[in-house]
């Protein structure tokens, strides 16, 4: 199914608790090859997430019960249920190197859905999570490089997308705001041998319609 994988050390879990008020469609990876640490930290994000998605979805369903009329009253559970999903993809896993995102997110009841990414980038060799820095071994001004060369990416990336010429001040701001080179704008990103994937979430570099833009950097 995927390229860049090496089935044998990843084991498939799930996580779906019966309830009146969501489905879940959760699914995510633990290594053989890594550590309990790493594992649980993986699980904690996706469990927590669902569980607090879970309660915000019977939060908002019962105060749409007490804010009702007697016009349009509300039935005790959804009809229709809410949603929760994970989905994971691995940009590189084998015997030394585990680099994945996980995408979660789903609707709990407010004025439309929502995603959020994350990466993990793991040594099972040294047991350590990988920093992006550790990518960068010969360039103290790594983060200068990334912001440069994202910025200058997205912004054809953006003007192609929207068939325009050239940014309006809104989305040079909001691209110039996102691709600051601080380590907080390029937490999310994944590597192969060749290349380095930064991921960008929704609102982070563009508004909400062009979606969560990623550049492909390739590793010098």
């Amino acid at each position: 199914e995927y390229k860049n994988i090496d089935e044998s050390v990843v084991v498939i879990k799930t996580y779906n608790v019966p309830n009146n008020y969501v489905d879940f469609d959760v699914s995510y990876p633990q290594f053989k090859n890594a550590s309990a640490a790493f594992n649980k930290k993986i699980e904690d994000l996706i469990v927590t997430s669902a569980i607090d998605h879970q309660k915000n979805a019977e939060e908002n369903w019962k105060a749409r019960i007490e804010t009702a009329t007697s016009d349009s009253p509300v039935s005790k559970f959804p009809d229709e249920k809410m949603s929760f999903y994970t989905t994971w993809e691995p940009v590189q896993v084998n015997q030394n190197i585990i680099s994945i995102l996980i995408r979660y997110g789903g609707f709990s009841g407010g004025a439309h859905g929502y995603e959020n990414l994350v990466s993990f980038n793991y040594n099972t060799v040294t047991n350590k999570e990988i920093p992006l820095s550790s990518l960068f071994t010969n360039n103290t001004k790594y983060l200068a490089s990334v912001s440069e060369y994202t910025r200058a990416d997205l912004k054809k990336q953006f003007i192609k997308q929207a068939e325009i010429n050239t940014l309006d001040g809104t989305m040079t701001s909001m691209l110039e705001e996102g691709t600051k080179p601080i380590l907080s704008n390029f937490s999310t990103f994944a590597f192969t041998p060749d290349e380095i994937i930064f991921y960008f979430a929704q609102y982070q570099v563009a508004p909400y319609v062009f979606g969560e833009p990623q550049v492909v950097m390739p590793r010098s």
